[in-house]
């Protein structure tokens, strides 16, 4: 993560809004409003793929985490881990897999389903992300104001 660049926020930066203002050849600087920014693109930063693997694996573990952290203590270890399967041919991702790994060794068999439900429950109720991928959204892109396609 960088440091917000102030002169680069744009003036009509939509409430919870995220912008991006390019840097160089396929290279971004990307923020929020609260003034976390991040590079995208360009040698040794984030892909926008990455990203993407990224807000889905810990918007799930992110929903979870309160049920999670019930049987780990709030100092438990978890670690989560996105993959993906690529259609080269159509630059899309076909599938997503996302594992959470969590030092659950103390649990029975009993207590580790109960737990796969509940994090199933909570993933299912509080994941936007995850919501998107699996139903699909709409996507306009406008350049200037005006849609492009």
């Amino acid at each position: 993560m960088s440091e917000l660049h102030p002169e680069l926020v744009p003036a009509n930066l939509p409430a919870a809004g995220v912008w991006a203002k390019r840097l160089g050849t396929r290279h971004y600087l990307a923020g929020n409003e609260a003034g976390v920014s991040v590079e995208i693109g360009g040698e040794g930063n984030f892909t926008p793929g990455e990203l993407m693997k990224i807000a889905l694996l810990t918007c799930q573990t992110l929903s979870a985490d309160h049920r999670i952290a019930r049987e780990l203590g709030e100092n438990g270890q978890l670690t989560a881990v996105a993959a993906t399967v690529k259609n080269e041919a159509e630059e899309r991702y076909e599938s997503f897999t996302v594992d959470i790994d969590a030092a659950l060794a103390g649990l029975d068999e009993d207590q580790l389903a109960k737990l796969r439900e509940r994090v199933d429950v909570a993933i299912d109720r509080y994941c936007t992300v995850g919501h998107t991928v699996e139903h699909g959204a709409h996507v306009t892109t406008r350049l200037n104001g005006t849609p492009i396609a």
